[in-house]
């Protein structure tokens, strides 16, 4: 009997030392959609597999982020990485001003603050989003005293869009 329960506690042992660590620990600085791109996989899959977390942009330092069964194969995960291109950023919306840091005037659906020392000004780039309505080109026309890194400032017409959207994860990619 002892010798069983020793070989029990071995083969235990081992399976538990042999299976990886599905859990991410959130450090400053971290998104949602930056750690589904970190770990290769779709943010609709990082969704899926952290029931419960609600909304996706109110995660905490030291959050435990479940990392298990993402890598499913599905179609968006594995468009996620073959396209290496987008990088994850985060965005908040603005509509206070009527010309641009480049001169032009604001437009919905075209205009974005930047960093530009990440992104150059009057650089178009595509967004991904899963927020109806984000998704599409815009160009790179302006900046703001926060838009500093991966952060984006998308121009709406009303303060009550802006305040609707807050704080999201979005993919980016510089097209020229």
């Amino acid at each position: 009997m002892r010798k069983l329960i020793v070989c029990s506690t071995l083969v235990v042992s081992l399976l538990t030392a042999a299976t990886p660590t599905f859990a991410y620990t959130v450090k400053s600085g971290d998104t949602m959609t930056k750690i589904a791109t970190d770990n290769g996989m779709a943010l609709q899959d990082l969704s899926k597999a952290n029931p419960q977390i609600q909304d996706l942009n109110s995660i905490f330092v030291g959050q435990q982020i479940n990392l298990n069964g993402l890598n499913t194969g599905t179609e968006a995960t594995i468009n996620q990485k073959v396209d290496s291109n987008f990088k994850p950023f985060t965005a908040t919306a603005y509509s206070m001003g009527t010309v641009t840091a480049t001169g032009t005037k604001v437009a919905q659906g075209r205009t974005i603050a930047v960093d530009p020392n990440v992104i150059p000004l009057g650089s178009k780039v595509e967004i991904k989003s899963d927020i109806p309505g984000v998704s599409g080109i815009y160009t790179a026309e302006d900046t703001g005293s926060a838009v500093k890194g991966n952060k984006i400032d998308i121009y709406m017409n009303t303060y009550d869009q802006c305040v609707r959207f807050g704080l999201r994860d979005i993919q980016l990619r510089v097209l020229d």
